[in-house]
């Protein structure tokens, strides 16, 4: 019979038991653990004191800063609901505001409206008025068409119509003009308040046709001598003397602008004739009908 071999005792003949061995170590570790666990001390009894003294010092610390903090926070709903209601006040307000602008804005636009149709009507008037202006301009040249003025007249002591018209019948004689009683209509002198040596003597005749008679026979006369106060018959005096035709406010005016453009702008002539003002530049140039001032701003050379 065949022996079988030794058994070895450091080789295993059967699987351990693993169960065994782990629930084993699940033990030892239980163990392990439960005797390195230290138990909780007590605190002393100062120890403790203190603890609670501080405890209560934290919590009196808390409650004071809570305490400020509700204060602080009843302030601020006490601000932020002044601030609403002065927002709400603010927000009222500002809806008057708006509709007083509204309210205002609409009178301003009536107001445009209403002065646009007045300013319409200030041109219209403007206009009537202007076209009134030029009538009464026209009859007033009418009735001075016929009239010459003389300047420079010495007054008379006793001096009275009948002296006037003696001035005006020697005045014709020495100009060589034939003139019947009928054709002088009227004369008369108009005073100046601020001069009396510059008044003048109106003299109305009957036509225009005398009054040009008297005016190119003058005009004749000073250029060979030169008329005088005796002229008209008073003696002893060699004053100069000077007529023209009796031009309207307006025209006088113009006639005293034209002049002083005339001067300016080196026009040689300047003259009025049936009431209108002309200028001419030089002898053989075209002559210009003034009309109004514009014109003249017109005529001058711009800078």
């Amino acid at each position: 019979m065949l022996r079988s071999p030794p058994l070895n005792k450091s080789v295993s003949t059967s699987e351990p038991n693993i169960l065994n061995i782990m629930d084993r170590e699940v033990d030892d570790h239980k163990q392990t653990h439960i005797t390195i666990r230290d138990k909780r001390r007590r605190l002393s009894d100062e120890n403790y004191d203190e603890l609670t003294a501080f405890k209560m010092e934290m919590r009196s610390l808390f409650e004071s800063f809570q305490e400020t903090q509700n204060k602080k926070i009843d302030i601020m709903c006490k601000n932020i609901e002044k601030v609403m209601a002065q927002t709400s006040t603010i927000k009222n307000t500002n809806q008057d505001i708006e509709k007083s602008l509204d309210f205002m804005t609409n009178e301003l636009k009536n107001l445009q409206t209403k002065i646009e149709g007045l300013e319409g009507q200030r041109k219209e008037v403007v206009s009537q008025i202007t076209k009134v202006e030029e009538k009464c301009e026209l009859l007033e040249k009418s009735l001075k068409k016929t009239c010459i003025e003389i300047k420079f007249v010495p007054r008379a002591e006793s001096e009275n119509k009948e002296t006037l018209f003696n001035y005006i019948q020697h005045l014709a004689q020495n100009l060589e003009i034939t003139l019947h009683p009928s054709e002088l209509r009227d004369v008369y002198r108009i005073p100046n308040r601020k001069d009396p040596s510059k008044s003048v003597i109106v003299v109305e005749l009957a036509n225009t046709l005398t009054k040009h008679k008297f005016l190119s026979s003058s005009r004749k006369f000073n250029k060979t001598r030169k008329l005088n106060v005796s002229h008209l018959g008073i003696k002893s005096n060699t004053s100069p003397l000077f007529l023209s035709e009796v031009l309207t406010a307006n025209s006088r005016r113009l006639h005293f602008l034209a002049r002083e453009f005339a001067r300016q702008e080196k026009y040689q002539f300047c003259w009025t004739s049936n009431g209108n003002i002309y200028l001419r530049k030089q002898e053989g140039s075209p002559y210009i009908l003034v009309k109004n001032e514009s014109q003249l701003c017109c005529m001058l050379p711009q800078l």
